[in-house]
């Protein structure tokens, strides 16, 4: 390839380089939420070759190994199967023929996010999957970047020895590293000269595995991807728990949460609810989710069932005798501290917290109570409130302690983050927000990726009480 192709230097980078990850057979099972999805489109006017899907899945599961080398752990999550086979109603050279946009370089990226958009809902920017999509069309333009990846036959008949000119297979097994890695959001490195090398610049041509690498940048970014996990740690997760093969949950559960406005977004929920459906354990459980967030909402104010912004439509006692709940999951605080004169004290707070769990016992509910997040997310103990924040955690965690319910110290866990992933820039200055929230307080997709596993994991807890 002509270095000069190499200028193009944006997230969607235009390389005859590429070829993507692994497989199985057709897609049977619902996919694995923050999953790298790997679809090969088979033309209307073509065959499966099973020799490209297993060399598919053959260099996925390498580079997965590569990436946590690299980053000494963490790694990207592939689904399962680790290639969804699509057959398509398009002639293979549909693909990169068919005129869809400016740039006749694009079309073959248009197309075939377009097929795969209309076929199984791919589509750029998802915060579920990043998406990689193989057609066999007959082209050498792929594409990556904002979290899909396009790809052509050149890089099918790569990854099997079979490319007219290029025939170590090494070689697309390392392209398709580069266009994961713009998948990801990785750039081009800044110093090409000092970065030769790096994979996501010309380390693909005879570098892969040994002799190429991520830079400190590359690393930097993945390290604050919500699509890289530990291995060793990610079936532990809260969600796995909840959904998977173990799962507490029988037909028909009831789960009520009573929150203030971050609750009332809801994004946590509808993270556990996709996670439910996507589970072949619990997506025909049926599986009740029953949201009670109040804008504004403090512990005597739910408990009412109104503040000055909203309602709930009845008191908390009232909406637990109309819905029977078989969980309660409880997380409050950050208005009884937030609100200041207007706020809780602590002895309104810890009485209202265990009114809360007196009253959702009384209906046979168990009862998960999670602490206060954070207002302001410098992980140093700078942000205004944190002091009363810690403070009210604390009642939280004492509360649960004497009442004897599951406790989920989303305080902990979100600080813990924070001083991981929140880290001072070059002013020496760390960030007020946009790490898990894009205000300090209301969730971005990672924070409410954040609560939903831990919240999971205390439901899971409680209901194996």
């Amino acid at each position: 390839m002509n270095r000069s192709r190499f200028a193009r230097i944006g997230l969607l980078c235009s390389l005859s380089l590429y070829s993507w990850m692994a497989v199985g057979h057709a897609a049977h099972l619902p996919p694995r939420p923050k999953s790298v999805r790997i679809v090969y489109l088979v033309s209307a006017d073509r065959a499966l070759r099973e020799d490209f899907r297993k060399a598919i899945e053959t260099a996925a599961k390498d580079l997965q190994g590569w990436y946590g080398k690299q980053l000494g752990g963490p790694t990207f999550r592939l689904n399962d199967p680790v290639v969804e086979i699509v057959k398509s109603d398009k002639d293979a050279k549909w693909f990169y023929s068919h005129p869809n946009g400016d740039d006749k370089d694009d079309w073959g990226f248009n197309n075939g996010l377009a097929e795969a958009r209309r076929l199984v809902g791919a589509r750029q920017g998802d915060s579920d999957y990043v998406w990689v999509i193989y057609s066999d069309g007959p082209g050498n333009k792929g594409q990556g970047g904002d979290g899909v990846a396009v790809l052509p036959e050149d890089d099918l008949l790569g990854l099997v020895g079979q490319h007219p000119e290029q025939k170590d297979v090494k070689r697309w097994i390392a392209g398709l590293g580069h266009e994961l890695g713009h998948a990801f959001g990785l750039p081009h490195p800044r110093d090409t000269e000092k970065d030769g090398d790096a994979l996501m610049w010309a380390g693909i041509y005879g570098k892969y595995p040994d002799k190429t690498y991520l830079t400190d940048e590359d690393k930097g970014i993945l390290a604050k991807s919500p699509f890289f996990f530990h291995p060793d740690a990610e079936e532990e997760s809260g969600l796995a728990a909840l959904t998977g093969k173990d799962t507490p949950l029988k037909p028909g559960t009831a789960i009520a949460f009573f929150g203030d406005s971050i609750t009332m977004q809801g994004g946590y929920i509808e993270t556990i609810r996709k996670a439910l459906v996507a589970s072949p354990q619990t997506k025909d459980l049926k599986v009740k989710l029953l949201q009670h967030g109040l804008n504004g909402g403090r512990v005597p104010t739910v408990l009412e069932g109104q503040s000055p912004w909203g309602t709930l439509g009845g008191t908390m006692q009232q909406l637990l005798d109309k819905e029977k709940p078989d969980v309660v999951v409880i997380f409050l605080g950050v208005n009884d501290v937030w609100h200041k004169e207007k706020g809780t004290t602590p002895e309104d707070f810890q009485a209202g917290l265990k009114k809360m769990i007196d009253l959702s016992r009384a209906g046979k509910a168990k009862v998960v109570l999670a602490t206060l997040a954070t207002i302001g997310e410098k992980p140093d103990g700078s942000n205004p409130f944190d002091k009363k924040l810690d403070q009210y955690a604390g009642l939280t965690r004492d509360v649960a302690q004497q009442s004897g319910v599951t406790l989920v110290d989303l305080r902990q866990e979100f600080l813990a983050y924070l001083k991981q992933h929140n880290t001072k820039d070059a002013n020496g200055q760390y960030k007020a927000n946009k790490i898990l929230t894009y205000d300090g307080v209301h969730m971005l997709p990672a924070g409410n990726d954040l609560l939903a596993d831990h919240i999971s994991r205390g439901i899971s807890v409680a209901m194996k009480k």
